[in-house]
């Protein structure tokens, strides 16, 4: 039996393909069985607290709620709280902490309007900017210095370290 050209080509690249084939099924198995069906994912998550710990398995972040409202709390890498979010019945505010953990700067925003403190290490002293007026306390917590619009009258007041008003403008 005579083969021509052609056709003993078209054989090889047949039995080429064939060989492959085989090959790759004997490489590479076949999956025949069905893909296990994966769960639903919820809509909601519902919980309490959630906790994000950091991988030396500090809490580095708290999602919670309690009587006051909901706090997102935010930590150092020593799982102390440094910064603040949270919602009462005031108002929402946000906090930023000392290494200490005291208070130094803060965002309210109440039925007054927005407030802007800036606190010392001690926080009866630093400086208070609401809508109505901007507020410096000294250590001691007594009020220095006011800047502040009352009606259509804006105001400058310096008081001494007693609390008594030595300069008003206008007079």
């Amino acid at each position: 039996m005579k083969t021509d050209l052609a056709t003993k080509v078209l054989l090889g690249f047949l039995g080429s393909g064939l060989w492959a084939l085989a090959v790759a099924h004997w490489q590479v198995p076949v999956v025949t069985a069905k893909v296990a069906a994966q769960p639903a994912v919820p809509n909601v998550v519902r919980a309490r607290r959630f906790e994000v710990i950091n991988a030396n398995g500090k809490r580095s972040a708290v999602l919670t709620t309690d009587k006051h409202g909901p706090r997102l709390s935010l930590m150092d890498e020593n799982g102390q709280t440094r910064a603040f979010l949270d919602t009462t019945k005031d108002g929402p505010s946000l906090n930023f902490l000392d290494a200490k953990g005291a208070s130094r700067c803060g965002l309210f925003l109440g039925k007054e309007g927005p407030v802007l403190g800036l606190l010392d290490e001690d926080p009866k002293g630093g400086a208070k900017f609401g809508a109505n007026g901007i507020f410096l306390r000294d250590a001691n917590g007594t009020v220095r210095a006011t800047l502040g619009t009352i009606a259509t009258e804006t105001s400058i007041l310096l008081f001494d370290r007693s609390g008594k008003l030595v300069f008003r403008a206008p007079r």
